[in-house]
């Protein structure tokens, strides 16, 4: 009787075991695909942020080679007067 008793507990213990452990994976699921999604949505903001600064980069840039054609038009214009 007392071993019946014994093997009862143990299995219960042995079952709380299983929830518990089934719980802490469904949350460790949760908890990656919540970093999986902020990974995500900072690679996203990070791109577009690098996109923006490309933009500014190539405008930046092609003012400054209209600007020295500019003075090289200005230049031929002074040699011919």
């Amino acid at each position: 009787m007392v071993l019946v008793t014994i093997l009862g507990v143990l299995c219960m213990q042995i079952s709380d075991v299983k929830i518990l452990k089934t719980k802490f994976l469904r949350q460790m699921t949760h908890d990656q695909s919540i970093v999986n999604y902020q990974f995500k949505d900072t690679t996203l903001k990070l791109n577009y942020q690098l996109s923006i600064i490309d933009l500014i980069q190539q405008q930046f840039l092609s003012q400054e080679s209209g600007a020295e054609q500019g003075k090289l038009r200005l230049r031929s214009e002074v040699k011919r007067a």
